[in-house]
């Protein structure tokens, strides 16, 4: 309401413009259309880059827009990668609990005693095709990926770093298929590539800290925020985390959040800025403008 009788104020959303999305490899289908939903919902054509990868999902994608109704522009694709690093925090009195979540969150793409446990796990995945009937682990998707793997392992090595399970490339059967052995590396420290960098294949690097401020620092020390893992039961201690780990989410006890509804995730450093899955995603799409 304006403050003379005679007048009115009214605000008014604009489209921002063409948003362009950059695509993973690894959810191609589901990362675009969650992107892409509440901007043009919102007015605002898109621009999908996939990853160089998988371009025949995105193309298909925007093959369905068309046949569906939307005009020319309104869904465009233009034919490199996202890649995930989660550090996982563990109470060492809920350890069973947080190796079976984290072997369900961190193998399905792909404290000493911890580790051990952690080791025991990892040694009883199976590789193997996709559709064989025993396989719990399939090969990584890029054959680049196998030099890095290496890498990362070979570099933890020459800097004091133990391999307790793994640590190499595997043959199995005939033909250019890219395995890579289930990996636990130990005596981290957080100089070495395998924290600096992402590494998004089956590698897990466990290193313990003796009090909550050590653990802040090593989990915020990185360039990326998208997300943390925190298998505590002190709601106490859920809060001091929560409002000092520098995330977009903190899930508790492993529980999946990525595709709430309510998930009003805002992504912290390089990981970028985004709503998407959020009732509010189409606001950050719009201009606001008082008339």
């Amino acid at each position: 309401m304006a403050s003379a009788p005679d007048r009115s104020v009214f605000t008014v959303k604009v489209p921002l413009g063409v948003v362009v999305v950059p695509g993973p490899w690894n959810l191609p289908m589901a990362m675009a259309l969650r992107k892409s939903r509440a901007s043009l919902a919102a007015g605002c054509p898109m621009i999908v880059k996939p990853s160089p990868e998988t371009p025949f999902t995105t193309l298909s994608l925007a093959y369905l827009a068309e046949k569906t109704g939307f005009g020319p522009g309104c869904f465009n694709v233009v034919t490199t990668d996202l890649e995930n690093n989660t550090p996982s925090l563990c109470e060492a009195i809920y350890l069973e609990q947080a190796i079976s979540r984290l072997m369900a969150l961190k193998v399905r793409h792909a404290g000493q005693k911890f580790a051990e446990t952690l080791a025991a796990a990892t040694r009883k995945l199976e590789l193997g095709h996709a559709t064989a009937k025993n396989t719990t682990m399939r090969p990584v998707t890029i054959p680049q990926f196998l030099t890095k793997l290496q890498r990362h392992v070979d570099d933890c090595k020459q800097h004091g770093g133990k391999v307790l399970v793994g640590g190499q490339q595997v043959d199995i059967g005939k033909g250019k298929v890219y395995f890579f052995a289930p990996t636990i590396l130990v005596d981290m420290d957080n100089d070495m590539l395998v924290i600096r960098e992402e590494t998004f294949g089956p590698i897990c690097a466990p290193y313990k800290s003796e009090t909550e401020e050590e653990v802040v620092k090593y989990a915020n020390d990185s360039c990326v925020g998208l997300g943390k893992l925190l298998f505590t039961k002190s709601v106490g201690r859920t809060w001091r985390f929560l409002e000092n780990l520098q995330e977009a989410m903190v899930p508790r006890q492993g529980q999946g959040i990525l595709a709430e509804e309510s998930n009003n995730q805002d992504m912290d450093k390089e990981s970028g800025k985004d709503v998407a899955a959020a009732r509010i995603s189409g606001d950050q799409y719009w201009d606001i403008e008082y008339i």
